[in-house]
């Protein structure tokens, strides 16, 4: 009578006659045909011989069976772990969750099993490769596991042989996670170490703008800048620049704005009242101070041809006018330094390559507009972006020269075949592109990070603490993109190719 087993041996439990209590489950077993009831009555003998009887041995055998009769049971996983553990069987605890990990119920259930059978491998049997071959298997199955990459991380850090790839997966932590402080301070101790001071002072750099150096990469970081090149006389080749562009900027749209953007004063004309600005009187010529530190930085872009203006408000800025003009305003001397005059200027330069000032002047469907039919001037039959309309398609042509129309006619061609386009997405691409230059001319990577965060009203910015730093990035996605492109290897590769590393 299965029932008066049970019951008989729950009397015997209670009265601690643990010898009639195991009889009972003996008998039970011997009886019992249902998979999960036998495995019930496994886990209650296993008890009594861990409590009652002081067999561990014993009791973990007996959890394993019932993990046999009953897969995944977390419960019944916890014991039998913790008894391996006591009783020093670490290898066949990693059998056993090996095989719980290939029958798990569901991807989480085996994500978490390998999560433990990395740590293991790591700490207990000191066995490095598998630990790391059963890591890579959950970041095959979810490659945005951050408790794996950072189990991956922490082994390639601790072998000096080991420390590029290292570095790779931190980058990797820091793309899911770039407020992820430890993986900063660990890439400037892996570069520090190695003598690639240029790679370390850039990430000391971030730390400085996050508000988290320590001593040594305060010190560090504040040698750097001492030693920093002042100026560069090099200039980008296009291959350099299209790698200064992010992906989402590297299309047939850019090229469309770089044939028209400097013919559009008569389709978006420049607003020097607005922005307290005299044609006349506040040209700047080319022997000014300021009009010589555009120049500089727009040599690095190649760009020749644009005019310099002194603007009452606003910061740098580009202007629709023919050639482009670069707006300075009056205060960007006095409110910031060099560095960061020079990550406005870098921004303005790539600008000016891309020929991008409409872009501060229109809405959304306006650039879709003036991007759709510009293209139109060579398909008129188009629909892929913007409203479809003749007249402005005939206004764009009479404005724009045969030159900029010539131009125009292999980007139009690019952009029609182009598959999901997403406008706003390119936008904001060019955008970040333009951010990126600015960090590459600064030469600081600190002192550009640090104006991302400054606008053009506040003398000196209220985000000034860590904590307020790190509010600000979770909720920029720009500044935390900058971040990351500030220790690629692009980023590394550019500043080298400009004289502004420390090498």
């Amino acid at each position: 009578n299965h029932e008066a087993l049970e019951r008989l041996a729950t009397i015997h439990t209670q009265a601690a006659n643990w010898t009639g209590a195991a009889d009972c489950l003996t008998k039970l077993l011997e009886v019992e045909p249902d998979a999960s009831a036998r495995a019930r009555h496994t886990i209650a003998l296993a008890q009594i011989h861990l409590n009652g009887f002081n067999d561990p041995a014993q009791a973990a055998a007996l959890y394993k069976r019932a993990m046999e009769l009953a897969p995944g049971d977390p419960a019944t996983l916890d014991k039998l772990v913790a008894l391996y553990e006591q009783l020093g069987q670490v290898q066949e605890l990693v059998n056993v969750l090996e095989q719980q990990a290939q029958g798990a119920p569901d991807l989480r259930r085996a994500i978490a099993l390998k999560l433990r059978i990395g740590e293991i491998y790591s700490r207990s049997l000191d066995n490095p490769q598998r630990a790391m071959a059963t890591y890579r298997s959950v970041l095959d199955h979810e490659p945005q596991n951050i408790a794996a990459h950072v189990a991956l991380a922490d082994l390639f850090t601790k072998d000096p042989a080991a420390h590029a790839m290292a570095v790779e997966s931190h980058r990797q932590l820091l793309r899911l996670d770039p407020l992820r402080v430890e993986s900063w301070h660990t890439l400037f101790r892996i570069w520090e170490s190695h003598r690639q001071l240029d790679k370390a002072f850039c990430a000391a750099g971030v730390l400085g703008f996050l508000r988290r150096t320590n001593d040594v990469e305060g010190a560090f970081l504040t040698e750097g800048k001492n030693r920093l090149p002042a100026e560069t006389q090099q200039q980008l080749q296009p291959a350099e620049l299209e790698v200064l562009h992010v992906p989402a900027a590297r299309n047939p749209v850019v090229q469309v704005f770089r044939a028209i953007g400097d013919q559009l004063p008569k389709i978006f004309p420049p607003d020097f009242e607005h922005l307290g600005i005299d044609k006349k009187a506040d040209r700047l010529k080319g022997d000014h101070a300021v009009h010589k530190a555009v120049r500089a930085v727009a040599n690095v872009f190649g760009v020749q041809d644009f005019e310099v203006f002194q603007a009452k408000r606003g910061l740098v800025f580009l202007e629709t006018t023919e050639p482009l003009s670069v707006c300075v305003g009056q205060d960007v001397v006095r409110r910031f330094n060099a560095r960061e005059q020079k990550f406005l200027l870098g921004r303005a330069g790539l600008n000016l390559f891309d020929k991008a000032a409409v872009l501060r002047k229109v809405s959304s469907g306006e650039a879709a507009d003036l991007v759709g039919n510009s293209v139109r001037i060579h398909l008129p039959d188009w629909q892929g972006l913007g409203r479809r309309n003749e007249d402005h398609t005939k206004q764009l042509r009479k404005a724009y020269s045969r030159r900029a129309i010539k131009t125009l006619e292999d980007p139009a061609e690019g952009v029609a075949q182009m598959s999901g386009l997403n406008l706003d997405a390119v936008i904001e691409g060019m955008n970040q592109s333009f951010d990126r230059a600015g960090l590459l001319v600064a030469g600081d990577v600190q002192a550009g990070l640090g104006m991302m965060l400054k606008d053009d009203n506040a003398p000196v910015s209220k985000v000034d603490t860590a904590e307020t730093v790190a509010s600000a990035v979770g909720q920029r996605r720009d500044i935390r993109e900058l971040m990351l492109f500030a220790i690629s290897d692009d980023f590394f590769r550019l500043r080298a190719r400009l004289g502004l590393s420390l090498g």
